[in-house]
């Protein structure tokens, strides 16, 4: 308008701008993510979309594309027609999608890793088999420790018949000697006696009803002893048969043809721990020595017997109120001797208390220990 343009095309350079690929934006399991800041999903989040483009965009749509998805492709793939690429359920793993213009080096890409889900990834894998290999220790443990107790207690029944081998040949020792000690020596007496009083008869006939008398109280004692080593062998259990009640019988039985009063304090739960034949008998010999040692010289009308359990210790208590006895001047006769020595041979304590004409007191005091002590143990 104000004057002459001249244009030349040939002075103008020729500057035509090279398009370049990019990402446009991505959609996960159909939500779109943070190109910048997202790069890690769970093992569930493996549907991806990629929108491709290029700069400058109004050449986008002309162009061709290839892209590839490094980690499950190694070829490149051309994309015809569109910008979307699909990717359903993407395996866990490392990704890097990359895309560029078809003939041109320039690549555009994103890298993201999907995660495994939790018991397939490495560590749990790892803590599995560590987990595992302390299973089959703790089962190897639990056999060996299983073995290793049935072993013990296949020793210990073995320990049990040898010991309860052990305690029958000792009780068949003890009933020997028993019979030995007690039946054989009454029977020599009272052959003697037979023979003493079949040659005096009819020269002494005062002399033969003696021996005569001697043979029925030897005879009877006799019968007694065979009866009390009988009673021993039998089951505690069996209420005819307890410590309780042999002792109350023998007691009432011997006391009351004297017109003494009799009465006792039994722990019948006693039968129960007092089960060894030995013991049984020494303990009910005891009863017998004191009450015939009562019957016949101190002049009672009261006896008091009581046979406990107290701190330990089995306590089995006389006590009559005849004319007692100086402690001094008693010898080891009248069965004192025998009833503290077979207190003894039970590990226990002999104790009497007296004085003249204030009745007396016999105490014999047993560790329940002895009770459980394997025949044949000593006692510390």
């Amino acid at each position: 308008m104000e004057g002459i343009d001249i244009f030349d095309p040939d002075l103008i350079d020729e500057r035509l701008e090279k398009p370049k690929p990019f990402i446009a934006h991505i959609h996960n399991n159909d939500k779109m993510i943070n190109l910048k800041s997202q790069f890690e999903f769970g093992h569930d989040e493996n549907h991806f979309d990629f929108y491709v483009s290029a700069n400058p965009i109004w050449m986008a749509s002309t162009l061709t594309y290839e892209y590839r998805l490094e980690g499950a492709e190694t070829d490149w793939q051309s994309l015809n027609f569109s910008n979307l690429v699909h990717y359903p359920n993407l395996p866990p793993g490392k990704y890097s999608f990359q895309v560029k213009i078809a003939n041109q080096p320039e690549i555009a890409s994103y890298d993201f890793v999907i995660h495994q889900v939790w018991y397939a990834s490495w560590w749990f894998r790892l803590a599995f088999i560590f987990a595992g290999l302390f299973m089959i220790y703790l089962i190897y443990r639990m056999m060996l420790a299983r073995r290793t107790f049935r072993l013990k207690q296949e020793n210990r029944i073995m320990q049990l018949k040898a010991e309860q081998a052990l305690s029958v040949t000792k009780e068949r020792e003890r009933i020997i000697a028993d019979l030995h000690d007690d039946v054989g020596a009454t029977l020599s007496s009272l052959h003697i006696y037979g023979d003493l009083a079949g040659k005096v008869w009819d020269s002494q006939p005062e002399k033969g009803k003696e021996m005569v008398e001697k043979i029925r109280d030897q005879s009877k004692e006799l019968m007694g002893r065979m009866s009390d080593i009988v009673w021993s062998m039998k089951d505690p259990k069996n209420e005819r048969y307890s410590l309780c009640s042999r002792i109350r019988n023998y007691a009432n039985e011997l006391l009351s043809s004297r017109e003494i009063q009799f009465a006792d304090v039994l722990a019948s739960d006693l039968d129960e721990k007092i089960v060894q034949p030995d013991l049984r008998r020494n303990l009910l010999l005891v009863v017998k020595e004191a009450m015939n040692n009562i019957a016949k010289h101190s002049h009672a009308s009261r006896v008091r017997l009581t046979l406990s359990e107290k701190n330990g210790h089995l306590i089995l208590k006389i006590n009559d109120n005849g004319k007692g006895l100086d402690i001094m001047m008693v010898q080891n006769g009248n069965g004192l001797g025998n009833m503290q020595k077979r207190c003894q041979q039970m590990n226990g304590k002999f104790s009497i208390a007296s004085q003249n004409g204030s009745g007396t007191t016999l105490t014999c005091t047993i560790p329940m220990a002895t009770f459980s002590i394997v025949d044949g143990a000593e006692f510390p």
